[in-house]
């Protein structure tokens, strides 16, 4: 086997689905482990678990942590605690296994990947999605939203540098990053995003400027956006609300046949890319969507682990610009 994966079946849609996604995932993909997280006598008495008993491991993690827990209160309790997000990162940290999908709350996985940030540069880890659009397979958009406004000017440069790291190893030799602004002039948006823009026009190289929201998924020319933690949480949900009820209500009440919804969501596949990927930690965190099961994660996880370049390799990159990130990142700096 490649790889080794801990997920998180202590989820919202509950532990049947959570088993259900590890069995289908097993079915498909033949070269990864997996070590299911979560209460053990109610796993193993899941339908699935018993296609699965001698394929998989389990890891008994009999709490659910709840999504107003303080992330770093909790993170201090991870080696005594009991909950399946704490236990699984442990075994991530502990290198038992190559990676860890979860479900739970971003701020916990956020604090984890901070812990082993890559370098003192990073100030901040965040995760990346995959999104759909009209041009291209997917744009990759930071959600930077556990850390809300507190997103700083070295924040957003770094994060772009990150990502360009990332969309590299992926193969998009020369990738696009935008900002995510209210407007494409280098005006538009409070201090910290004009600063930023200035910052990233002069240093980042593919920078193409502020981007709008509704161009997440039409702008051909953008490979990855970056944003301030709100800006990128709100766009993100507020897509994804809208297809919802596009899908939802919409389309089967002006009589849209069931079977073309169906070829609707798949061309969308918005489910196929529920999956945020950290960056600027040496830990292979997978953050899943709250409302669903983590059968997509697992399938991201599996590909990014495969895809993944050298850690070392993009903090140097990181590395490259020190001087302009430590002096961003002191006190009346600009």
């Amino acid at each position: 086997m490649n790889h080794k994966l801990a997920v998180d079946t202590n989820v919202e849609v509950g532990i049947e689905a959570a088993v259900r996604d590890v069995e289908i995932f097993l079915n498909q993909f033949h070269d990864t482990g997996i070590i299911l997280v979560g209460n053990q006598q109610t796993i193993e008495k899941t339908s699935s678990y018993q296609n699965l008993e001698g394929k998989v491991g389990i890891i008994d993690a009999p709490e659910f942590l709840p999504g107003d827990s303080d992330p770093r209160e909790e993170f201090r309790k991870i080696k005594t605690a009991k909950n399946s997000m704490c236990i699984g990162i442990l075994a991530a940290i502990k290198g038992a296994v190559d990676g860890f999908v979860s479900n739970g709350p971003s701020g916990f996985m956020a604090a984890a990947a901070h812990y082993k940030k890559l370098g003192s540069l990073v100030g901040k880890s965040v995760p990346y999605f995959d999104f759909p659009s009209i041009h291209k397979d997917s744009v990759a958009v930071c959600d930077a939203g556990a850390f809300g406004e507190n997103t700083t000017v070295a924040d957003l440069f770094v994060y772009g540098v990150l990502l360009r790291e990332e969309l590299i190893s992926k193969g998009i030799a020369e990738p696009k990053i935008a900002l995510l602004n209210m407007g494409r002039e280098p005006n538009k948006g409070g201090q910290t995003l004009q600063e930023a823009y200035a910052v990233l026009d002069k240093y980042l190289p593919g920078f193409v400027g502020n981007r709008e929201a509704f161009e997440l998924h039409s702008d051909p020319d953008v490979n990855g956006f970056i944003a301030r933690g709100d800006h990128g949480n709100f766009a993100l949900k507020s897509a994804e609300g809208t297809h919802d009820y596009f899908l939802d209500y919409v389309a089967p009440t002006a009589g849209v046949e069931p079977e073309k919804i169906q070829r609707m969501r798949e061309i969308v596949d918005l489910d196929g890319k529920d999956g945020g990927i950290f960056l600027g930690t040496s830990l292979n965190l997978i953050l899943g969507h709250g409302r669903r099961s983590p059968l997509s994660s697992l399938r991201i996880a599996h590909r990014y682990l495969r895809e993944k370049g050298d850690s070392q390799a993009v903090y140097a990159a990181v590395e490259e610009y020190a001087s302009l990130i430590e002096s961003l990142r002191k006190p009346n700096s600009r």
